[in-house]
């Protein structure tokens, strides 16, 4: 489990200096942390869209191994940045993406996430 606001800031200076950048639309616990819906643990930051390209998806793997090589009691996991939920974009209500709101932006890293009832439905879906 990890402290989402705090992976989060640390992947944006991670990418940063590596001078890449990722814009998404995320979900989830990471979703609703950011949004301060919840203060809690989470295992992931689960991406909906765009499919993560291999740049950032083995900078965020990267990123993990360093975190784990630095304190090998920390919980983060290779694939803690993810697109398992992409599949849920066919099922969510038409116009789900003129309903995003922002919830992260960082020197690298923009993140929005779904309109509370679209995201409502993402957990009653889950």
């Amino acid at each position: 489990m990890i402290v989402i606001t705090e992976t989060i800031d640390g992947f944006d200076n991670y990418l940063s200096k590596r001078q890449l950048t990722f814009d998404a639309v995320i979900i989830g616990g990471a979703a609703l942390n950011l949004l301060g819906v919840v203060s809690r643990l989470t295992r992931d930051c689960e991406v909906l869209d765009p499919n993560i390209t291999q740049e950032v998806l083995l900078a965020s793997e990267e990123y993990a191994t360093d975190l784990i090589l630095k304190n090998p009691k920390s919980l983060i996991q290779k694939n803690w940045l993810n697109n398992e939920p992409a599949d849920l974009k066919n099922n969510l209500p038409k116009g789900w993406g003129s309903r995003l709101q922002s919830v992260y932006r960082g020197k690298a890293i923009r993140f929005q996430s779904l309109g509370y009832l679209d995201l409502l439905k993402t957990k009653l879906y889950a």
